[in-house]
């Protein structure tokens, strides 16, 4: 009987061997141009909106509110649906708004645009934060390799649902530069911003600042983030803490359901999509997230190595808070560039590239979240290298 065919590592290589770093990068420079040309198709043909972006009614609507002189009506659920609805969004469905006041001053200019040209206009200045904060945080990179941090899996994901994952994501990139590179205006104007905007993603910026001893770096951090959110107040008013604090019951609903579970990307996540009571679940969570930090910590006491510390932050930071979404991820590419250049395996990292991309699909098909899997394996993956 004739032997049947086996696919060895040197087919595999022979298979792989045309797909270089160099044409992959290529390629997704590639797929964003055409992805960007056809949004400028898109305005100037005033084409009806795609089925993509759908997030960033939200973000338009609270900007196009505050031009109007009625910020405060963000918080107002069914002014906010009425808005939304008018341009096509949420599907019939209301976005709640929960951002601390500096998110919705910086997206002010946008409410004098329509909300097609505000899209593309969010996507351009996202992108070109992104790519810059990626190349100011791997300055030896070819462009090809470049691309294939910057166009990872989490980007496409945050461009797709239109969300902030890219504005974080630089201003997390920008953090790490700072405390890598003891650059402390870096590392304050990028952690400060990131807590003034998203805290539950920068929380690891501040810890590690707070573990290496560096009271100024820390010290800068806290004035930006308490400076820019005061300037923000006077964009958005006075009243509107007052506000978002009052909604947080409106919010606690939806959060503490099984609407969202597989777009969550936690710990808590998984264990709520696998059965687990809220309280257990969230109990678990906690422990995890207080494991993590202290994992942080001790990685920024001792005298790690540039792409440990690196690795370290930009994979514990998607792992603190219960409630972090899959268009939150950016920081996972950040951990892709840092393990490939310690060499790390490809498995790890194809697994860091396409997680998020596969992960709420997934989730919803076999009831498995893969991104918190991910991340764990990572994070051993990365301590197992000692103090040098």
């Amino acid at each position: 009987m004739a032997s049947q065919p086996r696919l060895t590592n040197a087919a595999l290589d022979r298979v792989l061997a045309p797909l270089t770093p160099t044409r992959l990068g290529g390629a997704l420079w590639a797929c964003l141009a055409l992805a960007l040309a056809g949004g400028v198709l898109q305005v100037i043909l005033s084409a009806p909106s795609p089925d993509w972006g759908n997030d960033f009614v939200a973000f338009w609507s609270a900007a196009r509110m505050i031009v109007e002189g009625r910020p405060l009506e963000m918080f107002d659920a069914a002014a906010f649906e009425r808005l939304q609805l008018q341009v096509g969004g949420a599907d019939g469905e209301v976005l709640l708004w929960h951002y601390p006041p500096l998110w919705p001053a910086l997206l002010t200019p946008l409410g004098f645009l329509a909300d097609d040209t505000a899209l593309l206009l969010f996507t351009v200045i996202g992108l070109i934060a992104w790519i810059a904060a990626i190349r100011a945080l791997f300055p030896a990179l070819s462009p090809a390799r470049l691309g294939l941090i910057c166009l990872g899996g989490a980007t496409w994901v945050t461009l797709g649902q239109g969300q902030n994952g890219l504005f974080t994501g630089a201003a997390f990139a920008l953090g790490t530069l700072g405390l890598l590179d003891n650059k402390p205006v870096a590392a304050a104007i990028g952690a400060g911003l990131l807590m003034a905007i998203k805290p539950h993603l920068g929380l690891v910026l501040p810890l590690a600042m707070l573990a290496r001893r560096d009271w100024t770096m820390l010290g800068a951090t806290i004035l930006v983030t308490a400076l820019s959110s005061l300037a923000a107040l006077t964009v958005v008013s006075r009243g509107y803490i007052t506000e978002l604090l009052s909604g947080s019951d409106r919010l606690s609903a939806p959060l503490g359901s099984d609407a969202l579970l597989t777009q969550l990307t936690s710990l808590y996540g998984a264990l709520r999509l696998w059965g687990v009571p809220l309280t257990p679940a969230l109990t678990i969570a906690i422990v995890q997230a207080l494991a993590v930090l202290a994992a942080v910590a001790y990685v920024f006491a001792r005298p790690f190595d540039r792409l440990t510390r690196g690795a370290t932050l930009a994979i514990a930071a998607p792992m603190i808070s219960p409630y972090l979404f899959h268009y939150d991820l950016t920081p996972m590419l950040l951990a892709f560039g840092f393990l490939a250049l310690r060499g790390a395996p490809m498995a790890i990292l194809g697994l860091l590239w396409f997680a998020p991309l596969f992960h709420r699909p997934l989730a919803d098909l076999t009831g498995i979240p893969l991104v918190p899997i991910v991340l764990l394996a990572a994070l051993v993956l990365t301590l197992r290298r000692k103090a040098l």
